[in-house]
């Protein structure tokens, strides 16, 4: 009974007070400066190698590298890497950890770079060189070589006098390739010690290759000379060549012995005429 009498008399005053708010603001959680928890240490290396400083450290958001007053550029992270070193590189490194609420400066490492032992970078040298190409339009072809060399490597491509690809890949791949492309690829293989160039490899390129037709390929098409068949032959047999417009109704081009295993031949009637198809037979 008493407290019902007491949760009448709170409801009661909350009716009478209704009109008064109360603004509570919580007090701000104000940011820790950053805490370095981990030193950079001394680091001993040779002139050409490597060497690498870290610090650790807690609620870090920003990391400013030092070496001997001046600030190296950037925010480079709790690991500055140094690639190459020389003796001129040689002497105090140290960082500024900083975030919002303030910075801590690390200790200083000092970098000691022997020049007595230096890393001599090795000089590009291609062990395979890259092998000619006979292919048909539409089809891949693939140039390649195998080298040696301290890395990294540089692969530039040239055809027919033109550098058209710069990368670092040992291969070339030209994908659906037309009769234009034909011509001569080499490689000019490059480092920081020098550059090689490879032997010279030909790209030959031949039309779609004719439907039903093993052993014959179409060369060229001229509006005013006619088609261009190549042969592919095996020698001692009797063989003709037909064409067809519709590939249902054949007609014979030529018929002729093989005395030879490969040989080209005209078909004159084609000019002015659309696409025809061709077949070898041999009886």
């Amino acid at each position: 009974m008493k407290n019902k009498s007491l949760q009448t008399q709170i409801v009661g005053l909350g009716a009478f007070i209704g009109i008064t708010s109360v603004l509570f603001i919580a007090e701000p959680k104000l940011q820790a400066q950053p805490v370095i928890t981990n030193q950079p240490a001394d680091v001993t290396t040779n002139a050409g190698g490597r060497a690498q400083f870290t610090v650790g450290a807690s609620g870090a958001l920003g990391y400013h590298w030092w070496f001997t007053r001046t600030n190296l550029t950037g925010n480079l992270g709790p690991t500055l890497f140094l690639n190459n070193v020389q003796t001129n590189q040689a002497g105090g490194y140290w960082v500024v950890v900083t975030n919002l609420a303030g910075s801590v400066t690390s200790r200083v490492a000092t970098l000691t770079v022997n020049s007595g032992n230096p890393v001599t970078p090795e000089a590009p040298a291609i062990t395979s060189q890259p092998v000619d190409v006979t292919t048909n339009a539409g089809a891949t072809a693939t140039f390649s070589v195998t080298t040696t060399g301290s890395a990294p490597l540089g692969y530039n491509w040239w055809f027919s006098g033109t550098n058209f690809s710069v990368g670092n890949s040992a291969t070339l791949a030209l994908r659906n390739v037309k009769t234009y492309q034909d011509g001569s690829y080499f490689v000019v293989v490059t480092n920081s010690a020098g550059a090689v160039t490879s032997s010279v490899a030909e790209l030959t390129v031949f039309t779609v290759q004719a439907t039903n037709a093993p052993g014959l390929w179409l060369v060229s098409h001229s509006p005013t000379n006619g088609d261009v068949l190549k042969l592919v032959l095996d020698i001692g047999n009797n063989y003709r060549v037909q064409s067809s417009s519709d590939m249902v109704n054949w007609s014979d081009v030529t018929n002729f012995f093989s005395d030879v295993s490969v040989m080209y031949i005209t078909n004159s009637a084609a000019t002015g005429q659309g696409g025809l198809f061709y077949r070898l037979v041999s009886p």
